[in-house]
């Protein structure tokens, strides 16, 4: 079975103990695995031995018809329909050696979607493989391989899966073909991995006690097998038919629910079964009843342990039973509920039934490598206690992985009172950081320490003394632990798992169901346009992810092979969306984004895919008939691009609001590019739709804000582009007041404990709508995950700092909801026990995941499962698992647009002077998400140009270990500019750039030079430390010593200003030093500063001490007293002095086109 997990690259930090191991890839995810496995074998194959349909080696058992139709050589064929109808063919080796069994396919359209064979025989192990009849009709398929003796006997087997499929499952011949290459599967590792999602009904099942026919599979949220034996006097207990033969070490994963328990009732689940095979000897039982959790070995005899299990009656729950080192463990929602001493490993597995109406969801088996990290060591039985999060008297409920530095940190207090008291403790329990609740909410915004943690929360107050699980704070927190999850996401589930050879493009194969290319991704999913956008906003950190294993065949356009995953997947999508045809309006819109962002993705994907979407997408942008391809299509509409769309879309978000602003922004820009003379019909498009949103939307309607569920972001962050690429005279009228509106609505729908955005004023979370999922609480993980992207676009085009603020609060806020911080006390993710696909830091993960669907997401990286629903608000933590859980592509590309949004309205560049000689230096500074290594050392590439000709490279180095900047020194003779020259300094790409400038001036100017506002000439009276005002000093995110560099960012209100800066304990005057235009003041640190701490003053030009921080200057080795750093000053003091980095003057690293902003 094809490994299609990608490498993880992103480095974590070292902040608590490993708690958990791999999970096991569940029976959907399994059966997703197997049917990628079926490959088409030669339509001849020689030297084989091949038995037909009549032969002596072909046996029936159940009732078989004889078809008119024949088999890819000619030969005759049957068809059943019946469930227990079983056809066998039986080889005899002519010789010794490897061979390959192969089943011929009918060419029948009807065909059975999913029959199941297995082959078997010789020393390897027996395989089953599911095949699409349908969609290998005519051919021969590879079902397995096989090691066998001269004389040595080998067997093919079929039988139904499904019932009620409509179509009939057919035999032909099957042959046995000499392989030298093909691996058999060794033995000891009979039957696994084992699936079973009952699509196939209980067909594949044998009592061990009691009648099957108690036993039936139902369809539903989770398709699942059930059992009422309320009243019965009997258990009933079933094993699997087909062989398994459990080894030492296993995961057993499945979903149950208990609806009712009668009388002394039990749903049990056996392990370790062995032959003879009973339900009362010779096996491991975990039980649950109304007293909790029983383990018995066997079942009815010994009681190993019993105890308290969080099982609900009615809600459905993921059980785990893991086996290693002697130890099974049992796991509940990923919960240990109990672990106890194994005997003797092997047997099967079973299910049993006392005297309980319940149900099992799929069953997954599989076998581990190795013990996991998490694996109890020992034997401690049935030890479950409630949780000291959302159960406990004095919850407090955070964001489970960590917080930004320098970014809100907020927590959830629901019983605590105005006025009690909170600690932030670190790993020693030390009191790192004190507070007050007020409304239900500590902030913690302040605390910005140097160390990561991990650390606690503490509150205190007559509920109870609660506490918080630990977490970290740190550097870009957020973008280290989701970067390579989103992108590898993005890459898990991709459709055919990256085999595009011979796939329909039409949404009907199997591994891509109402998918075009991205599994079960339908028209509104925005993957092009996401992931050239992250690209876009943060360019160093997300070129950097490469996914060398990840798998791209079939492709006619293949990418260079060093190019990054992100331009891969770009490449994907533009190719499959090319070759597909699709004209459907949201779809082809995308392509406008591959086009734009072209010219930066140039020399990983070839031209001449460029050229063929261009040729394919201009034709047919303003076609307004579309039919490739729509699901959940609700609202009716035309495809040409360039009208002016009324239509709000549904709660589906399968039209969003503003969907055509941006595609025809970006159409505009490659028109121009092209030298069309059609360029400003795409721009006019753009301001026309902007304008009637402005004039018509009430931002006040929830359908148009949270009612869009994931798509909700689309509305602000299309305004917010066309404000960022339109010239200010050309936009419509009130676009900035339009997103102050916007923007107190979401303030005012956000005033509640958790900072959520709530749907109304009398509701939570969204409500029902067509195609939602179930019924009164739909999932809306994306609406979360996408609305950071709304409010910091908002913010763009608000001057108000208050509101933006507040905008940035409630942005954090939803990924706090997303990572726990909600009434349930649950991150939204499944599987966070497997190190490979979790987030990192998570201690209580979703209840439950989706078995099987369309995405096929189990043993994807980063899947957002399941969110609150209406019920969990305010606080409700014991309604549990309600509502629909399920995965979407869809809602990680709305996470994939936060992203890019945090990225870009985070990156500052700034240039420590506004004038520099043509052969003098100048420092260069850059903020943005880059801290992908906790260990420090990370870089990042800025872009330099000289009045913009094409930009050239400069690497900047992240000036410590958990540090927000990067710099460099940049050497102006080095660029061969001139006097009166232009420099431009940039970060992000298109309308994602930031930048920063200084104008070249004669060689052998002071940085500053001639012409600049001159400095006072006043030196304000110096305030003792000792006397100054406490709220005056800055926070480690706002002041640092970089480099030899005294950085103190004093915010917008500051720039251009100039500051006297005053070094202490000794005063050292330093001079006046004039902030930059994002507020910055950059002070060098005096030679000769002796080791020890420090304080830097800052005053105003009316003499006010304004901000001090403090700092420490480490001794130089060997010597106690010697200062490490420091530069020694001259005349220069009196503009911005430049100290420390490192100068370059070899820039040229990369050369490559560049967009417009």
């Amino acid at each position: 079975m094809r490994d299609h997990r990608t490498t993880t690259t992103t480095a974590h930090l070292a902040r608590r103990r490993p708690r958990r191991g791999l999970a096991l890839a569940t029976a959907a995810g399994l059966v997703a695995a197997l049917l990628g496995a079926v490959v088409v074998a030669p339509a001849h194959a020689a030297d084989g031995v091949t038995v037909r349909v009549g032969d002596t080696g072909f046996a029936t058992t159940g009732t078989w018809q004889v078809s008119a139709a024949t088999d890819p050589d000619g030969a005759p064929t049957r068809y059943t329909t019946a469930l227990d109808a079983r056809a066998t063919w039986t080889f005899v080796a002519p010789e010794g050696g490897v061979y390959r069994l192969e089943a011929a396919i009918p060419d029948v359209a009807n065909s059975d979607p999913a029959a199941s064979y297995t082959a078997a025989g010789g020393s390897g192990a027996p395989v089953t493989r599911i095949v699409d009849q349908t969609a290998t009709r005519g051919t021969w398929a590879v079902i397995g391989a096989v090691e066998l003796a001269a004389g040595q006997q080998a067997t093919l087997s079929i039988t139904r899966a499904a019932s009620g499929t409509g179509t009939n499952t057919r035999a032909g011949s099957a042959r046995l073909v000499p392989d030298t290459e093909i691996e058999v599967p060794p033995p000891g590792e009979t039957g696994l991995p084992y699936s079973e999602t009952w699509s196939g009904g209980t067909a594949g099942w044998t009592p061990l006690s009691g009648s099957l026919a108690s036993w039936s599979v139902e369809g539903g949220e989770v398709d699942a097998v059930t059992i009422d034996n309320l009243t019965a006097n009997a258990g009933s207990y079933v094993r699997p038919t087909a062989a398994i033969a459990l080894p030492e070490t296993y995961r057993i994963r499945t979903s149950v629910r208990l609806d009712e328990i009668g009388s002394n009732g039990t749903l049990s689940l056996l392990t370790d079964v062995l032959a003879p095979y009973s339900h009362v000897a010779q096996n491991l039982a975990v039980q649950f009843g109304s007293a909790g959790v029983k383990i018995a070995k066997p079942n009815s005899k010994l009681t190993v342990c019993s105890g308290a299990s969080p099982v609900e009656l009615g809600e459905w729950f993921q059980l785990e039973l893991t086996r290693a080192n002697g130890i099974l463990a049992v796991r509940v929602n990923s919960e240990l509920v109990a672990s106890v001493a194994t005997d003797a490993a092997g047997g099967t597995i079973a299910l049993g039934a006392y005297r309980v109406d319940a149900r099992f969801g799929g069953i997954g088996v599989e076998e581990l490598d190795t013990a996991p990290a998490d694996h109890p060591a020992t034997a401690a039985g049935c030890t479950w206690t409630p949780s000291t999060g959302a159960g406990a008297a004095q919850p407090v409920i955070i964001n489970q992985t960590g917080y930004d530095l320098g970014g809100p940190k907020r927590f959830t207090a629901p019983h605590a009172l105005d006025g009690e008291t909170f600690e932030v403790v670190d790993a020693a329990d030390a009191v790192v950081y004190s507070g007050t609740v007020t409304s239900q909410v500590g902030d913690f915004s302040g605390f910005d320490p140097a160390s990561t943690g991990p650390f606690r929360i503490l509150v205190h107050g007559t509920a109870g003394e609660g506490e918080s699980y630990e977490f970290g704070i740190g550097a870009n927190w957020t973008e280290r632990v989701s970067y390579h999850n989103a992108v590898a996401f993005m890459t898990d589930v991709r459709c055919f798992f990256g085999e595009l050879t011979g796939r329909r493009l039409d949404g009907t194969d199997p591994e891509c169901m109402r998918g075009l290319g991205w599994r079960d991704s339908h028209q509104m999913s925005f993957e092009l346009p996401a992931l050239v956008d992250l690209y876009l906003a943060n360019p160093s950190a997300i070129e950097a992810i490469r996914m060398p294993d990840a798998v791209y065949e079939g492709l006619e356009y293949p990418t260079a092979g060093d190019a990054p995953e992100i331009a891969r997947l770009i490449a994907w999508g533009a190719e499959i969306y090319l070759r597909g045809q699709y004209d459907n309006t949201l779809v082809k819109e995308q392509l406008a984004s591959f086009l734009w962002a072209y010219p930066e993705l140039s020399e990983w994907i070839p031209e001449r895919l460029y050229t063929d979407v261009r040729e394919y997408l201009f034709p047919i942008w303003t076609k307004p008939t579309y039919s490739r391809y729509q699901w959940h299509d609700y609202t009716a509409h035309t495809a040409d691009l360039t009208q002016v769309y009324t239509q709000l879309g549904t709660g589906k978000g399968d039209f969003p609001i503003g969907h055509s602003i941006i595609p025809n922004l970006r159409m505009w820009q490659v028109a121009e590019r092209e030298a069309r003379p059609d360029a400003d019909v795409y721009r006019a498009a753009a301001i026309a739709q902007a304008a009637w949103i402005i004039d018509n939307v009430d931002v006040a309607d929830p359908l148009v804000t949270k009612g869009q569920r994931q798509a909700e972001y689309h509305l602000m962050t299309s305004l917010a582009t066309l404000g960022a690429m339109v010239p200010a005279g050309d936009r419509p009228a009130g676009l900035g007041a339009f997103a102050e509106r916007w923007a107190d609505v979401a303030i005012e729908r956000s005033a509640n404990m958790w900072d959520f955005h709530r749907y109304s004023d009398d509701r939570w979370t969204i409500p029902s709508f067509t195609g939602g999922g179930a019924g009164e609480d739909p999932n809306e993980s994306g609406n979360l995950l996408g609305f950071p992207a709304a409010a910091l676009a908002a913010a763009t085009l608000i001057g108000d700092e208050a509101t933006n603020a507040r905008l940035g609060e409630i942005a954090q806020a939803q990924i706090d909801n997303i990572f726990g911080r909600n009434p349930t006390g649950r991150a939204a993710q499944y599987r966070i026990a497997d190190p490979e696909l979790a987030f990192e830091g998570l201690d209580l993960g979703w209840f439950s995941e989706y078995q099987g669907g369309y995405g096929l997401l189990q043993g994807a990286h980063g899947v957002f499962d399941g969110s609150p629903k209406n019920g969990h608000y305010p606080f409700n933590p014991g309604v549990a698992n309600i509502g629909h859980t399920e995965g979407w592509v869809t809602f990680t590309t709305a996470w994939l647009e936060s992203l890019a949004w945090r990225a870009y309205t985070s990156t500052e560049v700034s240039i420590d002077a506004s004038t520099v000689a043509a052969d003098g230096r100048v420092g260069v500074t850059l903020r943005a998400p880059l801290n992908m290594d906790a260990a420090g050392g990370n870089t990042g590439e800025v872009l330099v140009s000289v009045d913009g000709a094409e930009p050239t490279a400069l690497t900047v180095t992240q000036t410590g270990v958990n540090a927000l900047d990067y710099t460099a020194m940049l050497d102006v003779a080095s660029l061969g500019a001139t006097e009166g020259d232009t420099v431009t300094v940039s970060y992000g790409l298109g309308s994602f750039t930031r930048s920063a400038t200084f104008t070249v001036t004669a060689e052998g100017e002071e940085p500053g030079g001639p012409g600049e506002e001159q400095p006072p000439t006043t030196v304000p009276p110096i305030v003792d430390p000792a006397d100054a005002d406490a709220s005056l000093e800055l926070d480690a995110g706002h002041f640092r010593l970089a480099d030899g560099r005294l950085i103190a960012d004093l915010g917008a209100a500051a720039a251009g200003k100039w500051f006297f800066a005053v070094v202490h304990s000794d005063p050292v005057a330093l001079g006046w030093f004039r902030a930059d235009a994002t507020g910055r003041v950059v002070v060098p640190v005096p030679a000769g500063l002796p080791a020890g701490g420090h304080t830097l003053q800052l005053y105003d030009a009316s003499g006010a001490l304004v901000a001090w921080g403090a700092f420490t200057i480490a001794a130089a080795p060997g010597d106690a007293d010697l200062a490490a750093t420091g530069v020694p000053l001259g005349a220069a003091s009196l503009a911005v002095l430049l100290a420390g980095g490192a100068i370059l003057s070899g820039l040229i690293l990369r050369r490559r086109r560049h967009l417009s902003a």
